[in-house]
C-alpha cells in the first residue's frame, strides 16, 4: 500500500482505516463505527478515524496554546498557530481556533489603527 502523508486529509484517513479495520468490504464499511443500533455511518473518513480512537486529541496543542497565551502577544500567538497547524497535523485545527482566537487576536484593534486601516 502506497504511503500518504498526514497532510494529504482524507487520503490519509483513509490509508488509516484500511491498514486497521479488518472485514470490510466497502468504503461505507470503512466510515461505519459500532453495531446495531449503535452504528453511526461517518461523513468522512477523519471522522470515523476520530471515532476509532486512532487519531490523538489536541490536548497537547490546547496546552501550549494557553500556557503561551499567558505571556505571549496575539502577533507570537498566530505565528505559533501557524506552526501547530502547519507542522504538527491538528486532528481538530477549528475547535483550537474557536478556542483561542481572542487570544490570537487580542493585538489586531491596535495593529489596525496604527497602520489605519
Amino acid at each position: 500500500m502506497y504511503y500518504a502523508s498526514p497532510r494529504s486529509g482524507e487520503r490519509f484517513f483513509l490509508r488509516t482505516l484500511l491498514t486497521t479495520v479488518k472485514g470490510a468490504t466497502s468504503f461505507e464499511d470503512l466510515r461505519t463505527f459500532g453495531e446495531g443500533p449503535d452504528r453511526h455511518v461517518c461523513a468522512t473518513y477523519r471522522e470515523a478515524c476520530l471515532l476509532r480512537g486512532l487519531l490523538e486529541d489536541d490536548s497537547e496543542w490546547r496546552v501550549c496554546l494557553q500556557e503561551a497565551g499567558d505571556m505571549a502577544s496575539g502577533h507570537q500567538l498566530c505565528n505559533l498557530f501557524v506552526i501547530i497547524l502547519c507542522d504538527c497535523s491538528p486532528s481538530d485545527p477549528l475547535a483550537l481556533w474557536m478556542q483561542f482566537q481572542e487570544k490570537i487576536c487580542d493585538d489586531l484593534r491596535y495593529a489596525l489603527q496604527h497602520r489605519n486601516l
